[in-house]
């Protein structure tokens, strides 16, 4: 059946350990000669010792044929631009009834009755012409619940209660509507800030689906012509035998990850470059219905994501 909650992750305090060997430090789609084409990334690679960094390199990763490439080291990086924002509705929580919301456009405020509400996360979409709010019916952070609300103040509700993350209550949600993205606002002190997911109408009912590469402290790149997120786990060569790329699609959420071993990683730092061996590639591609995955040159289907 059509999803219509997922369960937020549980965020746990982490302590990062110090840089140590190679990790993929930035990461985006420019190209010193133009267009870098759709399946092309790249990545910087920044070596360390003892914490301090020693050298870096720049190369293109191709994700179609599995190469490498050596890039221009002098060619600046771009930020990934993003279009979230975090003032899309303002209001109140009246406790124990619901939100009191107002947003651009509305000229007035409406009370969205959510019945035994205490704590709540809210945004507007213009797109689909729905107020959406997370709350909480209880001081338990595992117990949320999911509302899409019109401007006349009726809300639907999704199927079911879902379980939680620890959410703030000092931040608001911020969405990227054109994009169908929200970030919900994680408590200190745990790795990440924030949670991201779509959302969605699904057969009338408000949807929300994890972007789970997002949730990451390495450096990310949106390709929104493609709805593509581009990601990098803060791994080290020193601790790692593999650095990771993730190509994320948001509309379809299938995900693909390239394990880049070490050795090849270093590799690039006494004049290396050209294509992975094919016995060190780890290639797993994961659809809405049904991937593809390829681990050291063994394919078989699996079956995962969202039913339809």
């Amino acid at each position: 059946g059509t999803v219509v909650a997922i369960i937020f992750g549980h965020a746990a305090a982490c302590s990062l350990l110090p840089p140590k060997g190679v990790g993929i430090s930035a990461i985006d789609q420019t190209y010193s000669l133009g267009s870098i084409g759709s399946d092309r990334i790249r990545l910087e690679l920044s070596d360390y010792s003892d914490s301090v960094l020693q050298r870096s390199a720049q190369v293109i990763l191709d994700f179609a044929s599995m190469t490498f490439e050596r890039h221009d080291d002098t060619m600046e990086w771009q930020p990934s631009v993003t279009g979230y924002v975090g003032d899309s509705a303002v209001g109140e929580i009246v406790a124990g009834s619901g939100v009191n919301v107002s947003w651009p456009g509305s000229g007035y405020h409406v009370l969205f009755a959510l019945p035994n509400m205490t704590v709540a996360w809210w945004w507007y979409s213009a797109a689909l012409n729905r107020m959406f709010v997370v709350y909480q019916t209880s001081t338990s952070m595992s117990d949320h619940h999911l509302a899409a609300c019109t401007s006349d103040g009726i809300c639907v509700h999704g199927a079911e209660p879902f379980g939680g993350g620890y959410l703030s209550v000092s931040r608001t949600a911020e969405v990227w509507d054109e994009e169908r993205l929200v970030r919900l606002p994680l408590m200190c002190c745990v790795c990440i800030t924030a949670e991201y997911f779509t959302f969605e109408l699904a057969d009338g009912r408000p949807a929300l689906t994890s972007v789970p590469p997002l949730a990451t402290l390495g450096p990310v790149w949106y390709d929104t012509a493609r709805d593509e997120v581009w990601t990098s786990p803060p791994h080290y060569t020193g601790y790692s035998d593999a650095l990771e790329v993730v190509r994320y699609n948001y509309a379809s959420h299938t995900t693909a990850y390239v394990a880049i071993p070490a050795a090849e990683v270093e590799r690039f730092f006494v004049g290396g470059g050209g294509e992975l061996p094919g016995w060190a590639i780890v290639l797993i591609v994961v659809g809405a219905v049904g991937g593809l995955l390829v681990v050291l040159g063994v394919a078989v289907w699996v079956a995962r994501g969202r039913g339809k």
